[in-house]
């Protein structure tokens, strides 16, 4: 009962571990549900992290990381060769490394790696993410401009694709769910938006086959 307690009191996404941890995440940061105890890691103004041997389970010992703000999550995954995506409102997807959290890796307008919102200059809005069998991690953007990067792909290499709206393809400009099969075909489903005084947009199921090939949209 005394253990280091929980780090926030809304997680808006979670995830169970291979290992059996469970991670949590809010706008506080990420807690760590480990068989001692919770591990938590803060959002701040800089990047602190305690060494494993130096924890304490029944004080408290957070981590922080260099990522203040009001943090909304959208969507949180984990590749089978341990890595760990989260899609977050506003602000891109943040690749965290749990053991090394100063090799952490950002996504958003650096780069044009994330599709910034229609009418805005640094807003993004990253959703759902899947991963194909590829380990490639896949994210819906949506609110992009017309012909706009709707999906947005990072490879485990660490290099950025993306697949852009097309009225005679991907067509929706909101693009809500996804989720790859088998075959590693991908299915997005879109939010349908009309005469709202902003953005329009088709909604609907779509299917995308790519053929295996990131760079090349002609063939999808």
């Amino acid at each position: 009962p005394d253990a280091l307690p929980i780090l926030s009191r809304t997680f808006s996404q979670m995830l169970m571990l291979p290992n059996g941890n469970l991670l949590g995440v809010g706008k506080e940061g990420v807690s760590l549900l480990y068989p001692q105890g919770w591990r938590v890691i803060r959002f701040g103004s800089a990047t602190r992290q305690h060494a494993a041997s130096q924890y304490n389970w029944r004080t408290r010992l957070a981590d922080t990381l260099e990522y203040s703000g009001n943090n909304v999550f959208e969507d949180v995954v984990l590749t089978q060769d341990q890595r760990l995506f989260l899609s977050v409102q506003g602000r891109g997807v943040l690749q965290l490394d749990l053991n090394d959290l100063a090799a952490s890796t950002r996504y958003d307008t650096t780069n044009q790696a994330i599709e910034i919102a229609a009418g805005n200059s640094n807003y993004m809005l990253p959703r759902a993410m899947a991963i194909d069998s590829h380990g490639n991690v896949w994210i819906t953007v949506a609110f992009v401009s017309e012909g706009g990067q709707v999906l947005t792909v990072i490879s485990p290499d660490g290099k950025v694709h993306h697949l852009h709206q097309k009225p005679d393809g991907l067509s929706s400009r909101l693009p809500q769910s996804i989720a790859i099969d088998a075959y590693d075909r991908v299915w997005i489903g879109a939010q349908v938006r009309h005469h709202l005084g902003d953005i329009e947009s088709e909604g609907g199921l779509y299917l995308l086959d790519f053929h295996g090939t990131l760079d090349n949209e002609n063939d999808d």
